[in-house]
């Protein structure tokens, strides 16, 4: 047993009978889900299913505008003017009709 798992169950130890119950639940709960990830990860279907989403998620990515993003700037403005922001929406609005596919 490694030193922090020692740590962890002398704490764990510590706690009242219920806390106890809970913390083991959790426990057993991880184990066996890193258990049935394991085996979805190990079927030979799974390499190309996961290959499937990664390249759904970065194609939705890649359809965000500069609007959408906004919300990530720390002050929470953005840097244009109104009317750059008017014509960067409005270069985005058309771009995703005239994108290829």
């Amino acid at each position: 047993m490694t030193p922090l798992l020692q740590q962890a169950f002398e704490r764990a130890a510590a706690l009242p009978q219920e806390e106890q119950d809970r913390f083991a639940r959790l426990m057993l709960a991880e184990l066996e889900s890193e258990e049935r990830w394991a085996e979805l990860f190990s079927r030979p279907e799974s390499e190309e299913l996961l290959e499937k989403m990664a390249d759904e998620a970065l194609s939705i990515h890649r359809q965000k505008t500069l609007d959408d993003l906004y919300g990530a700037f720390a002050d929470g403005k953005p840097s244009l003017s109104k009317s750059e922001e008017r014509e960067v929406a409005r270069k985005a609005r058309y771009s995703r009709y005239t994108r290829e596919s």
